[in-house]
C-alpha cells in the first residue's frame, strides 16, 4: 500500500478519504469499496464508511471537518432547550438534520450533518435574514437534539391523559380520540419519515416504566434514538400505529400483526406492524419496506465475480434447494427477490409461498402461507 504524504501536498485540497488512508485508518482497497457503496446507496462517502464499519464515525467527522475547514460541533455545545428561531419551521430542521446552537442579533450558529450542502445554508439565510455559521455535527448528537423539538410539541398533550381514570371501554374511546390528535399524528409521521431518511429496516418502540423508547435498526444493528414520550402519551402513540395498521386497539393482552401502506416523500412504504404486550405496555416493531429502493438486479447484490457466476448457475438448475441465511437486515429477502427476477418467468412456471408476501413481481405466482391451528 502506498501511503500518501500530506505534507507534500496542498493540505486543503486533500479529500477526507485520502486523509484517512494517510493516517493509516483506512486501506486503499477499503476506500474503493466505500466509494462503490456510496454510488449504490446514494449517500455521502462518510456515511458509507460508517455503515460498512470501515471507519469510526468520530474519525470520519474529524477528517471531514479538516477537509471542509469547518469547526466540529462539540456535544457540550448543544443547548438543553430548543432554540426557537422566527421564520425557521421545525420540519425544515428535521428534514435537513440541522440544529440551532446559538442565536445573536445578526447570526445563527447551527450543527449540520451535511454542512457542505449549499442549499441548506442559502435556505437558512433566506428564511431568517441572518448570517449562517454551520458546524459539522455527529449524527447521534443531532438526532438527540432534534428530539427536543418534537417532544416540545407533545408536552401539552401529556396532562390530558395523566388524570384519566375510567373503565376500559371509555379508555379505548379516549385513546382513539388522542390517536387522532394532531401532535400524536405528527409524531408518528415523523418516526416513519425518519426511518426512511436513515434507511432503517425496522422501527422498535418499547415500553418502560419511564416512557417509550425508540430504536431504529440500521445495517442490522439497533440504534437508540431517544425516549420519545412519557408513559401517558406513549399509549396514544401506540394506539395511532395500531389504528393505521387496522389492529384492535382494545386488545392489549395478545400479540397482533398488521400492515400499513403509505406514501412518504414520494416513496411507497409498506410497514409490517407487530405488537407484543409487556409488563409496562405494548411494544411495537415496524418492518420498513421501501418498494422504490429495493434493487432487484443480482449484479447489485455485492457478489464477487466467481460467486456470482456460481450462484447464477445454481438458479438455472431444474431441482434442488437453495438455503439463504443471515441476520435481520442482511439482505436475504432482497437477494431472493433479485434471484426470482433473474429467472425467465415467460418460459417457467414460478410459484412462491411466503409469509408474508413482501413484493409483487411480474410473472411470478405468489401465495401467502396461512397457518391453521388444529
Amino acid at each position: 500500500m502506498v501511503t500518501q504524504d500530506l505534507n507534500a501536498q496542498n493540505v486543503d485540497a486533500v479529500p477526507m478519504g485520502e486523509r484517512l488512508v494517510a493516517a493509516g485508518l483506512l486501506s486503499d482497497r477499503d476506500l474503493e469499496r466505500a466509494r462503490l457503496a456510496k454510488r449504490e446507496m446514494g449517500c455521502m462517502l462518510g456515511e458509507a464508511l460508517v455503515r460498512l464499519g470501515l471507519v469510526a464515525e468520530s474519525n470520519v467527522v474529524k477528517y471531514l471537518g479538516e477537509e471542509l475547514d469547518i469547526p466540529i460541533a462539540e456535544k457540550a455545545g448543544y443547548p438543553e432547550e430548543p432554540v426557537v428561531i422566527e421564520g425557521l419551521p421545525e420540519h425544515f430542521l428535521l428534514n435537513n438534520n440541522v440544529v440551532p446552537l446559538a442565536l445573536t442579533e445578526s447570526s445563527i450558529t447551527l450543527a449540520a450533518l451535511r454542512p457542505q450542502d449549499d442549499f441548506v445554508k442559502k435556505a437558512l439565510h433566506l428564511a431568517t435574514g441572518k448570517e449562517i455559521e454551520l458546524q459539522l455535527g455527529v449524527a447521534a448528537d443531532i438526532e438527540a437534539a432534534l428530539e427536543l423539538y418534537v417532544q416540545g410539541d407533545e408536552e401539552d398533550e401529556v396532562d390530558s391523559l395523566g388524570a384519566f381514570d375510567v373503565n376500559d371501554d371509555e379508555f379505548v374511546e379516549h385513546l382513539k380520540d388522542l390517536a387522532s390528535e394532531a401532535p400524536v399524528i405528527q409524531r408518528v409521521n415523523q418516526i416513519i419519515q425518519r426511518s426512511l431518511d436513515i434507511e432503517a429496516s425496522d422501527v422498535h418502540l418499547e415500553h418502560f416504566d419511564d416512557g417509550l423508547r425508540l430504536r431504529y435498526r440500521i445495517d442490522g444493528v439497533l440504534q437508540e434514538a431517544s425516549q420519545i414520550a412519557d408513559a401517558n402519551l406513549s399509549a396514544a402513540i401506540v394506539s395511532r400505529i395500531k389504528l393505521l395498521a387496522n389492529l384492535n386497539i382494545a386488545e392489549r393482552r395478545l400479540p397482533q400483526d398488521g400492515r400499513i401502506m403509505m406514501r412518504v416523500k414520494g416513496h411507497e412504504l409498506d410497514l409490517r406492524v407487530s405488537t407484543l404486550p409487556t409488563v409496562h405496555g405494548e411494544g411495537i416493531v415496524m418492518r420498513v419496506l421501501d418498494r422504490q429502493s429495493i434493487r432487484l438486479d443480482l449484479a447489485d447484490m455485492g457478489f464477487s465475480d466467481d460467486t456470482f457466476e456460481h450462484y447464477t448457475e445454481l438458479l438455472k438448475r431444474p431441482h434442488g434447494i437453495l438455503l439463504l441465511t443471515g441476520p435481520t437486515g442482511s439482505g436475504k429477502t432482497t437477494t431472493l427477490y433479485a434471484s426470482l427476477s433473474n429467472m425467465d418467468s415467460d418460459s417457467l412456471k414460478v410459484i412462491t409461498v411466503e409469509d408474508p408476501v413482501e413484493y409483487q413481481l411480474h410473472g411470478i405466482n405468489k401465495s401467502r402461507c396461512i397457518v391453521r391451528l388444529v
